[in-house]
C-alpha cells in the first residue's frame, strides 16, 4: 500500500510526530528516484524547522540562510522553492510569507517588500482574512464614529447577528465575491498616482500615510456617481462604518482599499494598498492585517549575489533599511535572510543575532558518484534536518527504519521508499512513533504502484 502524497508540504501534519516534513518525500517535479532532490529538501527542511521556531517566538529573532558559493545557484534556488511550497499552501502552519529580491529593492527599499506583502496577502483568499479581521472590529465597537452614529446601534446588532449565523455570507454581503475585476471597463485605465510617490522616503512616525495630494483611484467619481439598489442601503452604511474604523485604528491606506475592493476587486485593492506617502508605516499596519489569520508573517530576502558589486552607498541604505524594518516588525514578523556565506558581511554582521541554516549540500557530490548508495551518516542528516524543534531526531537506528534498511540490499531507492511509506502509514494513523503497521507498509511498499499513480 502506497500513500497519498499530495499533503506532503503541509509542515502542520507531521508536527505530532515530530517531524517537519517527511525527509524521504520526493519534491512534485521528480518522475523518478532522485536522491539529489532529497538533498535539496533536508536543506529546505532545514530552514522549515527553523521557520517553525521562530514563528512561535512572541519577539522572533531574523534567519540567517548561509549560502555555499561552492554549489551551483540552482540548489538554492530549489530548496527556496521547496520552502516557499510549504508557506504559501499549508494553512494549518499560520504563516505568512513574502519572498523579495534584492533588484526589486530599485522600486524602492521599503515598497518592494509592500508590494509583494500586497500582492500576496490580497490573493491568498483575501476574504478569510477580511472576515476574520471584521470579527474583530465587531467585537470592539467605536460607538465615537461618525458612521455609527448614522447607522446605529441597532443596524450593527442586526450584522453582527448575521456575521455569526454566516460570517462567509456577511462578507460578500459588504464586500462581495471576489473578483479580479467588478468593473472591466476600468481596468485599462492607467493610475498615475504612483508616478508622483518617491521611491524611497525619509520617513518619520508623524509621516502621513495619505495627504491632499494624492488622489483617488481611477473611475471613483464615475462609481460614486452610480445609483444604489434599495437592498444595498444597510450593507453601504456598514460598509462606511468598517472604512472609518479601519481609518481610525489601523491605516487611512488600508481603510481606502478596503472601499476599492468592494468597488473594484482583487487587483484594484493589491494597487491601492502601495499608494502611500509612508510606506514603513503602511507595510506595518499591512502586517497587522494579516496577523489576524496567521500566527507570524516571515520575510524573506534574497538576491545579494551582486553585493560585492554594489556601490557603498546603496548597501549602507539597503543594510539600514532592512534593519529598520527589522525592529518596526519584530512582534509580527520574522526576517529571513538568504546570504551568499562571506559575501554580504554586513548583513550577515546586523542579522547575526538569530538562528543560523546554513545550506551546503554536503552528499550531492557523494549521490552523483553514487546515486543508489547507502550512506547511513547521510540518512541521519536528513532525519535531523526534518527534526521539529526541540524533538530529537529519528535516526536509522530505529527498529522500523534499520529493518527497512537491512531489507533494501544496499539500494538507497529501496530503503526511501519503504520508509517514506512507513513515516506516511505513522503520520496518517496519528501514531508518534514507527510501529509494527508502519513496518508492515514499508515493506509491501513498491516504486511500480507509486509511479502508476
Amino acid at each position: 500500500m502506497n500513500p497519498d502524497m499530495s499533503n506532503k508540504y503541509e509542515v502542520n501534519r507531521y508536527l505530532h510526530f515530530g517531524l517537519v516534513a517527511n525527509p524521504f518525500a520526493l519534491s512534485d517535479t521528480s518522475r523518478d528516484f532522485s536522491a539529489v532532490d532529497l538533498e535539496v529538501a533536508s536543506q529546505a527542511n532545514a530552514l522549515l524547522g527553523a521557520l517553525v521556531s521562530a514563528s512561535d517566538q512572541a519577539h522572533a529573532k531574523p534567519v540567517t540562510v548561509a549560502k555555499t558559493g561552492k554549489m551551483p545557484t540552482s540548489y538554492h534556488n530549489r530548496a527556496i522553492s521547496r520552502v516557499e511550497h510549504s508557506l504559501a499552501t499549508d494553512e494549518g502552519l499560520e504563516v505568512f510569507h513574502a519572498y523579495v529580491l534584492m533588484f526589486m529593492m530599485r522600486l524602492g527599499r521599503v515598497r518592494s517588500t509592500l508590494q509583494i506583502v500586497s500582492e500576496r496577502l490580497v490573493f491568498r483568499d483575501f476574504n478569510k482574512t477580511l472576515a476574520l479581521y471584521i470579527d474583530k472590529v465587531l467585537a470592539e465597537p467605536d460607538e465615537n464614529l461618525v458612521s455609527y452614529q448614522v447607522m446605529g446601534a441597532e443596524v450593527l446588532a442586526d450584522y453582527q447577528a448575521r456575521f455569526a449565523e454566516d460570517r462567509e455570507q456577511a462578507v460578500a454581503d459588504v464586500f462581495g465575491v471576489a473578483k479580479i475585476e467588478r468593473r472591466p471597463e476600468l481596468s485599462e485605465v492607467a493610475d498615475i498616482r504612483p508616478s508622483a510617490l518617491d521611491s524611497n522616503v525619509d520617513e518619520e512616525d508623524s509621516s502621513p500615510e495619505i495627504d491632499g495630494t494624492i488622489g483617488d483611484a481611477p473611475g471613483s467619481d464615475m462609481i460614486l456617481a452610480d445609483e444604489l439598489l434599495p437592498d444595498e442601503t444597510v450593507n453601504r452604511t456598514i460598509l462606511d462604518y468598517l472604512v472609518e474604523y479601519t481609518g481610525v485604528h489601523l491605516s487611512p491606506v488600508i481603510a481606502r482599499g478596503l472601499r476599492v475592493y468592494q468597488e473594484r476587486g482583487l487587483t484594484a485593492v493589491a494597487a491601492e494598498f502601495l499608494i502611500t506617502k509612508a510606506p514603513r508605516k503602511t507595510l506595518a499596519a499591512l502586517v497587522r492585517l494579516a496577523r489576524v489569520r496567521f500566527k507570524k508573517v516571515v520575510l524573506i530576502y534574497d538576491g545579494f549575489a551582486g553585493w560585492a558589486q554594489t556601490p557603498p552607498e546603496i548597501r549602507s541604505q539597503i543594510a539600514g533599511t532592512l534593519s529598520e524594518l527589522r525592529w518596526t516588525l519584530e512582534d509580527d514578523a520574522v526576517v529571513v535572510m538568504m546570504l551568499e556565506r562571506d559575501g554580504v558581511p554586513e548583513l550577515e554582521e546586523q542579522f547575526s543575532s538569530g538562528s543560523r541554516v546554513d545550506w551546503d549540500f554536503p552528499g550531492i557530490l557523494t549521490l552523483q558518484n553514487e546515486p543508489d548508495g547507502i550512506d547511513v551518516e547521510m540518512l541521519d542528516r536528513w532525519l535531523a534536518y526534518a527534526a521539529a524543534p526541540g524533538v530529537a531526531p529519528l535516526t536509522v537506528g530505529d527498529p522500523v527504519l534499520s529493518a527497512l534498511l537491512a531489507e533494501s540490499d544496499g539500494s538507497l531507492k529501496a530503503f526511501v521508499l519503504a520508509a517514506c511509506v512507513a513515516i506516511e502509514s505513522a503520520v496518517e494513523r496519528g501514531a508518534t512513533a514507527l510501529d509494527a503497521e508502519a513496518l508492515e507498509a514499508g515493506q509491501s511498499a513498491t516504486w511500480e504502484e507509486t509511479e502508476a499513480e
